[in-house]
């Protein structure tokens, strides 16, 4: 449950940042439909769980028996797709500096954000009995402090 409340935080946090400055007057109904649209013309046959709020539309859906976050402009434009991945797959540059960086620290979960046309980014939730932080790795393997949790 904390792996899955974890992914949300940030897939909500970093999709819907840059789409909230884009489009001051929302119509959340013509949203969810344009959403809805272009969700069914890429996911034939799948449903989801939606959500609209501020200027995005949410989907929350199984693909391939894969757990995804779908996120979609006032346009019904993709903004971009969360799911969870084994951290074995983050670049090897950066496995090896939170190694070092964060000893004593749990990889909980990663999760990755793909974005059309743009190299995906990795969320990486480590935890020790005193801190938890979700980092951000780019493809090139940057390690980066995206949110602290405790």
């Amino acid at each position: 449950m904390k792996n899955l409340i974890t992914f949300l935080v940030v897939a909500a946090t970093a999709l819907t940042q840059p789409a909230l400055a884009a489009n001051k007057m929302f119509d959340g109904k013509a949203a969810k439909a344009k959403a809805k649209a272009s969700f069914v013309s890429t996911y034939q046959g799948v449903d989801g769980i939606w959500d609209t709020n501020g200027n995005t539309t949410e989907v929350l859906f199984f693909w391939h028996n894969q757990l995804m976050d779908a996120y979609y402009d006032a346009n019904g434009n993709l903004i971009g797709t969360f799911h969870n991945v084994d951290a074995s797959g983050l670049p090897a540059v950066a496995l090896k500096q939170i190694g070092s960086d964060y000893k004593g620290y749990e990889i909980k979960s990663t999760s990755v954000m793909e974005k059309d046309g743009q190299a995906p980014v990795y969320y990486v939730s480590v935890q020790s009995p005193a801190r938890m932080f979700i980092l951000e790795v780019s493809n090139a393997g940057d390690v980066n402090v995206f949110k602290t949790l405790r």
